[in-house]
């Protein structure tokens, strides 16, 4: 039979023998096909069974074999199991060491490097070694600055903070000499709180100028800046000297006119305080404030009183309207008179001392002293009515109700309320009717009359 005659058949038997898992070459394939194409139709037929005998023969012999040598293989699969774990180990041994041949190199050179670094640390070890007075001094200096500072020795701690200035120039990248100078930046940080601190306190101009001079040479702030400070610290202090309360003055009556209570005489002893701290202390401000800042971009800032500009004229201007509130709001609880007119006194010699300094507000006061001692003065006239009504000698008169509504207190105070002055009439009504008159030894002896001639 024809090889072109063998092909598709042996090509059918692939196919319907396809996943035996039986590997065969094509030559043995095209024998076998050879073969089986040259048997007759009987033998063909009985082909599967001679295969599936053949195929038994051999499964028996290898089985016998196998049982009769299983220790050798046995061995040989154990042998065989263990030469590849061996093999797979070594593989990634080679593997790691391979990988790390790299890292061995730049080890080696970082180390050579890192002793280079050993070799130039230790010769700069024993330089310092050899200069370590010197070092010492210098690294003291932040221990010294602060002890400087604590102790109030300005001067000194400024003269060592412009040497580790220039020190920090000289050798911009030492990181021990910048550590340095942070520590002395910190200590004139505290230096400048301590400085600004001392000028809330009581201090006179000399100390004034030597604080202010020291904040300059700070330099921790701008020009404005300095004034701004200066002037709140100083308002920190004026302002603790304003502060009063009842129990910081003295006990007693102080003065005290009748049927005065303690609201009038705690007014009283405020408006004197205030007046008193403003005419003393805030002409003390002030004056300080144009010694300090004397110079021509001072004036030109500062300048304009009448043009109400500067730092120096808001500051006094909110101190006057401070004091003329106070005295608009308290005024009119204080009754007696002697204390109204103490108290003007007191308010017109601090519009005097100021007025020196250019900030005279005695213009104002007339117009906030007008009304209290009009109300003091129509109190007066109506307690001298009612004792003039109540005395005996005069029991029987009557005031004319015409003079009454002309002249009395009340028509003051009317007046008052409806043009906000007043004025005291030129001359008391003349037609009054005179009581009879008394013995001399009667009218001497009533005490009523003494109440009268108190009044």
């Amino acid at each position: 039979m024809s090889t072109s005659a063998v092909d598709p058949l042996a090509d059918l038997l692939s196919e319907d023998g396809a996943g035996t898992g039986d590997e065969v070459s094509a030559a043995e394939r095209g024998r076998y096909m050879s073969r089986l194409a040259s048997l007759n139709l009987e033998r063909i037929s009985a082909e599967p069974a001679a295969l599936a005998a053949e195929y038994q023969a051999v499964q028996d012999q290898i089985e016998e074999f196998a049982f009769a040598h299983y220790r050798p293989f046995v061995d040989t699969a154990r042998c065989a199991e263990t030469i590849r774990g061996q093999l797979s180990s070594m593989h990634e041994q080679l593997s790691g060491v391979a990988a790390a041949l790299p890292e061995l190199a730049s080890s080696t050179a970082a180390f050579q490097e890192g002793a280079k670094g050993t070799i130039a640390r230790r010769n700069v070890v024993s330089n310092a070694l050899s200069h370590h007075a010197q070092l010492a001094e210098i690294l003291e200096i932040p221990k010294l600055m602060d002890t400087l500072v604590r102790t109030e020795a300005f001067e000194e701690a400024l003269e060592l903070a412009n040497y580790v200035a220039r020190l920090r120039a000289r050798h911009p990248e030492a990181r021990v000499i910048g550590g340095i100078a942070a520590d002395v930046e910190g200590s004139c940080d505290v230096m400048c709180a301590m400085l600004l601190r001392l000028l809330r306190g009581e201090v006179q101009l000399p100390d004034c100028l030597r604080f202010v001079s020291y904040i300059r040479r700070l330099r921790r702030f701008e020009e404005s800046e300095l004034r701004w400070h200066f002037l709140a610290c100083r308002d920190c202090w004026f302002e603790r000297r304003n502060q009063w309360t009842a129990a910081s003055e003295p006990a007693g009556d102080g003065g005290r006119g009748p049927g005065e209570g303690a609201d009038a005489e705690e007014a009283y002893e405020r408006l004197m305080r205030l007046a008193d701290n403003l005419r003393l202390h805030g002409f003390g401000i002030i004056t300080q404030y144009r010694a300090i800042f004397a110079d021509d971009g001072g004036r030109a800032q500062d300048a304009g009183w009448e043009g109400g500009g500067g730092l120096l004229y808001s500051w006094a201007m909110e101190k006057l309207s401070t004091l003329l509130a106070a005295l608009s709001a308290l005024l009119p609880k204080i009754s007696s008179g002697a204390r109204l007119s103490s108290l003007l006194s007191q308010v017109m010699y601090a519009g005097a001392a100021l007025g020196r300094a250019g900030v005279d507000f005695r213009p104002l006061l007339p117009a906030l002293f007008e009304p209290a001692l009009l109300g003091v003065f129509g109190k007066k006239l109506d307690r001298a009515a009612d004792m003039f009504r109540c005395a005996p000698p005069f029991a029987h008169l009557v005031l004319c109700p015409r003079a009454t509504a002309q002249y009395g207190p009340r028509a003051v105070r009317r007046s008052t309320a409806g043009s906000g002055s007043a004025s005291v009439p030129a001359a008391a009504p003349a037609a009054l009717p005179l009581p009879p008159r008394a013995p001399p030894s009667r009218w001497r002896r009533s005490s009523s009359c003494r109440r009268l001639r108190s009044c």
